[in-house]
């Protein structure tokens, strides 16, 4: 399971479907004109079709007529056929209203059509993954099918309603009923509107996230949305819309405030439709949020829904164990812990912070027992929680946390006593090694920066030896074979000494990994040695690197987003694991140097460009240039949503491959240099960066990395309280980024009650703030004189 848990869309049409799904769409439309000249031909389509497409929207039929599944998929992928099969459709069947035909196989297949498109809706609005000409035209046939629809609601007569034998439909004979029945369905036609046409603005921002072609639904769409909806975001019209979309199918009602965000008010109407009936949702985990709502819930006697709720996300039951989000309540740390133990124990190595921290406010003991849990599954796992806890025991190297020493100790006297004789053997072999190899910082400290420092530290590193099985805790899949002596570099620092040594590896999976630790003759020469690599690491004393564990945390989850979204960006997120208070082990990033050391090679990046891949027309450039503005968006929207400062050109590295990456976030959130006046803009833009990017704001590498950027924002801001609940779990470790209005300013920069539209136009204007900014120059020019690191 990747870091961040979410599910993948299926590709095709059809769930099923190994095949390209337009290939079946496109033979399918063939066949409906052809038979659009022969009445026989058409009925016998039409039965067809009415027997493929089903009743059902989500997990309720769209009427009592039945269901009858027929799995189409709801990837973003098929959206385009879906609405060009159901348009082709619909235009038969009003075709067909005039005609002799079976007045119950047309009302039939009409409501088939519609919980079809509905069905649609039932999850989250969704990234677009397809290529931008593929998206624009899948937006057309969306655009095609609004139309039809619209077409359709205005040809609705009552006659439709009451021709149909009532003892097949649910469509009455009754006249009054007709009417009724005929109000209700254009109701749910409106609302099949309005939820096209908010996807087709939504999706049209990706088609066009600049802004620049005026692309916005056209005047038909803009004109009934003006007279149907004038006052979408007032309380009454919210109020009806949720009711409307809860009869129809609560999976559509669930995901109105995703799709809605200039309102708060859907979350309020929702929350009180669930409370009202929370077994109808128990189903589905992302009504629990809307469950929850505020803290007057937690006072009634319905919470204990919650203890037969589907599972829900690992970062979601984290939210329940954090008093800051939700009060505190028995059965909503029992659902959590319940949730958190279905999982596999690696998959929430990437949450142990967090895990932690909320034993701080464990009065159940559900939390430490978790703990316990997960340690007794994996050494790797129980060896990163004692560091974690041994480090947060902690609130700096020299003051115990007064809330958390005590019950850590606790937890980490019964993980080591629980340990088989070999694991035990297996934990106090790596956590010696790796302390005595952290020590070397220590060691090193004293003698003054320069040669001596250097010979300090080869020294020291010569004294360790691997007689035993070890891994690197910042790359756990790495077995330590061997130390290369020779490469023991003290890195830039004067206050600390932090250092620079390479391992001779063998990457191994964690069973296997594991295996080999817990036999008895556990000499890492006696692994095959025929296939290894070699990995660096950086290991400090003396700072407190949690921090930057937050900041990659973070990082990591954002580019799951961004690989799972198809948003073509790149971030590194290389480890960093706490080993004891001011303790840490760091991966080092491969094949890249600082700007500041590619600074004194030459003065310019365009110039090292240029020199290192080529002319700028050349293929090598083009893709180093390209890899260069993708990095460079990601890390602008990361830095950005994090204020992370102290950006100077020993912070941003280049790799051969011409990726730029930041390191070192020692100052993020509320905190930067110079006693936290946040003189840095929101991110770095420097001249050389536009250089890079085309030298101007209009040429077309910079509007990429423009596009790039809000592409990356969008693609974001769905999770901004996954984000918020895995920063507001560590408020209270004391970290200096944090300084009482952490959280509300990180949830403003996600602009909550923006559409993508607005939230795109904002963050271009974010863009243009940055780009060139004078303090960014400044800021590396005061480097430059007080540390000499080059600009």
């Amino acid at each position: 399971m990747a870091p961040f848990d979410g599910a993948a869309p299926s590709c095709g049409l059809y769930s099923s479907e190994l095949g390209s799904p337009s290939i079946g769409i496109d033979t399918l439309c063939e066949c409906l004109h052809i038979a659009n000249g022969s009445d026989q031909d058409r009925t016998g389509i039409l039965e067809l079709i009415a027997q493929t497409l089903s009743l059902e929207i989500g997990d309720r039929a769209f009427d009592s007529g039945g269901r009858n599944p027929s799995g189409i998929s709801r990837s973003i992928d098929a959206l385009g056929l879906r609405s060009s099969l159901l348009t082709v459709i619909l235009n038969i069947m009003i075709g067909e209203d005039q005609a002799s035909t079976d007045c119950l196989l047309t009302m039939g297949l009409r409501e088939r059509v519609y919980a079809t498109a509905f069905d649609y809706f039932i999850v989250a609005p969704q990234t677009p993954t397809q290529a931008k000409t593929q998206l624009k035209n899948d937006v057309d046939n969306v655009i095609d099918f609004w139309h039809a629809v619209h077409q359709d609601s205005k040809r609705l007569t009552k006659e439709m309603f009451s021709l149909a034998d009532a003892s097949t439909s649910s469509i009455s004979k009754d006249d009054l009923e007709a009417e009724k029945k005929l109000k209700t369905f254009v109701q749910n036609l409106h609302l099949l509107l309005l939820l096209l046409a908010d996807e087709i603005e939504r999706l049209r921002c990706w088609i066009d996230p600049l802004d620049e072609d005026g692309a916005r639904v056209d005047p038909v769409i803009a004109a009934w949305m003006e007279k149907t909806f004038p006052g979408i975001n007032k309380r009454k019209t919210i109020r009806e819309i949720a009711g409307l979309a809860w009869d129809i199918s609560p999976q559509v009602a669930i995901h109105l405030p995703d799709r809605f965000r200039t309102s708060d008010t859907w979350r309020v109407e929702l929350q009180a439709l669930i409370r009202m009936d929370p077994e109808v949702v128990e189903y589905l985990s992302d009504a629990l949020p809307l469950l929850l709502g505020d803290s007057a819930f937690f006072k009634e006697d319905t919470i204990t829904h919650i203890l037969t709720w589907e599972r829900c996300p690992v970062i979601a039951a984290l939210s329940l164990l954090n008093p800051r989000q939700y009060p505190h309540h028995t059965v909503t740390v029992q659902y959590a812990v319940r949730v958190l133990r279905s999982y596999h124990p690696n998959d929430l190595l990437l949450y142990i912070p967090q895990l932690v921290q909320a034993v701080r406010y464990d009065s159940t003991g559900l939390v430490s027992e978790l703990l316990l849990w997960m340690a007794g599954r994996s050494q790797q796992v129980a060896h990163q929680l004692l560091w974690n806890m041994k480090t947060n025991m902690f609130i700096d190297e020299e003051h115990k946390d007064p809330v958390l020493f005590d019950a850590l100790t606790t937890v980490i006297n019964k993980i080591i006593a629980g340990m088989e004789p070999s694991a035990k053997r297996f934990y106090e072999n790596e956590f010696t090694t790796i302390w005595r190899l952290t020590e070397i910082s220590r060691t090193i400290k004293c003698f003054p920066k320069g040669h001596k420092r250097e010979e300090a530290c080869l020294k020291a590193l010569a004294e360790v030896r691997l007689n035993q099985f070890t891994y690197l805790p910042s790359s756990p899949e790495a077995a330590l074979l061997g130390i290369d002596y020779t490469s023991g570099t003290p890195m830039q620092s004067a206050a600390r000494a932090p250092f620079l040594a390479r391992f001779k590896v063998k990457l191994l999976d964690s069973a296997k990994l594991e295996k080999f630790a817990l036999e008895d003759t556990s000499n890492p020469l006696d692994i095959e040695v025929q296939h290894y690599s070699w990995k660096a690491a950086i290991f400090k004393v003396g700072d407190d690197v949690r921090q930057d564990m937050l900041a990659l945390q973070l990082m990591t989850i954002m580019k799951d987003i961004f690989d799972t979204s198809g948003v073509k960006v790149s971030l590194f997120p290389y480890r960093v694991v706490v080993t004891a208070p001011g303790r840490g082990v760091i991966e080092c990033v491969p094949n890249a140097k600082s700007r500041d050391q590619l600074g004194k090679q030459t003065n310019y990046l365009y110039a090292y460009f240029l020199s290192t891949f080529g002319d700028e027309q050349s293929e090598r450039f083009q893709k180093a240039r390209r890899n260069f503005v993708r990095s460079m968006a990601a890390y602008s929207v990361f830095t950005f949503l994090l204020q992370v400062k102290d950006r100077h050109n020993g912070n941003i590295l280049i790799d051969s491959e011409g990726h730029i990456i930041h390191i070192d976030f020692g100052y993020m959130f509320e905190s930067s240099p110079a006693g936290n006046i946040s003189f840095e803009p929101d991110f770095k833009l420097s001249h050389e960066m536009v250089m890079i990017m085309g030298g101007s704001f209009d040429a077309e590498p910079m509007r990429q990395f423009t596009a790039l950027c809000i592409q990356a924002y969008l693609a974001l801001r769905p999770y901004r309280e996954d984000f918020v609940t895995l920063v507001s779990l560590m408020l209270d470790t004391g970290l200096p980024c944090f300084r009482g209005r952490t959280i509300q300013e990180f949830r403003a920069r996600f602009s909550p009650n923006l559409s993508d539209r607005e939230a795109a136009n904002y963050m271009r204007r974010v863009v243009q703030n940055c780009f060139l900014s004078k303090r960014s120059k400044l800021y590396d020019m005061v480097q430059y004189h007080q540390q000499q690191i080059h600009y």
